[in-house]
C-alpha cells in the first residue's frame, strides 16, 4: 500500500490499480496517474488504455480512488550563542536548519512574542537570551527548546600610576 509518505521534495505516486468487470477475455489497462508532492492529500487519478475491449461497451460505475497523503517533514535546528570579552566588534548567534533552501530563520529576544529575520547583535558589554525559529512551508516549524545566550563581558582594565618621591619641604 502506498498511500502516505513524509515530505522529501519528491512526488508521492502509487502504481497499484486494478480494473474488474471485463468480459470474454477482453483487456484494458488502468494506470494510476496521481501525484502529491507538497504536504497535504489528494485523490489518486487514473487513465484507462482500451486494449481489446471496446470503450463504448463499458462505463465506469464505481471508483475506489486511493488517497495520496504527504506529511510535513521535520526540521532539525541548531543554534549557538557566544560569550566574548568586549572588543568593540559585533557579536551574534549562529543558527542553521537541516534544510536550508526555502527555510527562513528568525530570532526573538522577548521569549517568542515577536520575531525578526535579523539576528540580534551585541557590541557593548551586556547579555540577551535568544530563541531561534526555522520555518519552511513543507516542514514542521522548529524552535529552540531553550534560548541561546549572547553575552559580551566587560573588558578588564589595569590601572597603573607612576610613583614619585621627595623629601618633605612643605610644598606639594
Amino acid at each position: 500500500v502506498c498511500s502516505s509518505d513524509l515530505y522529501d521534495g519528491s512526488p508521492l505516486t502509487c502504481s497499484e490499480a486494478t480494473l474488474t468487470g471485463l468480459v470474454n477475455g477482453e483487456t484494458a489497462v488502468v494506470t494510476p496517474t496521481g501525484s502529491q508532492t507538497a504536504p497535504g492529500s489528494s485523490a489518486n487519478t487514473y487513465t484507462i488504455a482500451w486494449d481489446t475491449a471496446k470503450e463504448s461497451n463499458y462505463v465506469v460505475k464505481k471508483e475506489s480512488l486511493g488517497t495520496l497523503t504527504v506529511t510535513a517533514g521535520t526540521l532539525s535546528l541548531s543554534a549557538a550563542g557566544s560569550e566574548s570579552v568586549y572588543d568593540a566588534q559585533a557579536h551574534t548567534v549562529t543558527a542553521s536548519a537541516s534544510v536550508m533552501p526555502g527555510t527562513a530563520l528568525s530570532y526573538s529576544t522577548d521569549g517568542g512574542a515577536t520575531w525578526s529575520a535579523e539576528a540580534p547583535v551585541l557590541t557593548d558589554a551586556g547579555e540577551c537570551s535568544v530563541l531561534v525559529k526555522a520555518e519552511n512551508e513543507n516542514y514542521i516549524t522548529a524552535i529552540t527548546a531553550e534560548p541561546v545566550i549572547l553575552r559580551v563581558l566587560p573588558r578588564p582594565l589595569t590601572v597603573t600610576t607612576g610613583s614619585a618621591e621627595k623629601i618633605y619641604d612643605g610644598t606639594a
